[in-house]
């Protein structure tokens, strides 16, 4: 389903998803200045093609159908990261990337493992 995000919302609402802030994530991309994430952002500027592909290629765990038209998730699963980089064509940097973005995704459902069992533990009830 389609919304009606505006190109600054959905690039503000891709750093907070990444956890990172605007300058970082200019960086991140190779951008010599943020100026360029910072037009978007202020509305100045919209969300061009070359940004949406440096972005997916930078950070493949973003969706690339989320920044082309507002359709979440924001971020994704492990496999279908894989298929956006089938489906757009974009090779990982090296094998390493991949499983390294799949590893850090998994880091969430680690905590929660790891805090029932300490609840259990500890006696704890939520």
């Amino acid at each position: 389903m389609e919304t009606n995000l505006t190109d600054s919302q959905k690039i503000l609402d891709v750093i907070h998803a990444l956890g990172t802030s605007a300058h970082a994530f200019a960086i991140k991309m190779k951008y010599k200045s943020h100026s360029s994430v910072d037009h978007v952002i202020k509305g100045r500027n919209s969300l061009s093609e070359g940004m949406m592909d440096r972005i997916v290629k930078t950070f493949p765990n973003v969706s690339y159908n989320f920044l082309k038209k507002g359709e979440l998730p924001i971020l994704l699963t492990s496999n279908e990261i894989q298929a956006q980089m089938d489906l757009l064509n974009i090779a990982p940097k090296s094998t390493n990337e991949f499983y390294k973005i799949k590893r850090m995704m998994e880091v969430p459902e680690q905590l929660d493992r790891i805090e029932r069992k300490l609840d259990k533990i500890l006696g704890i009830n939520r």
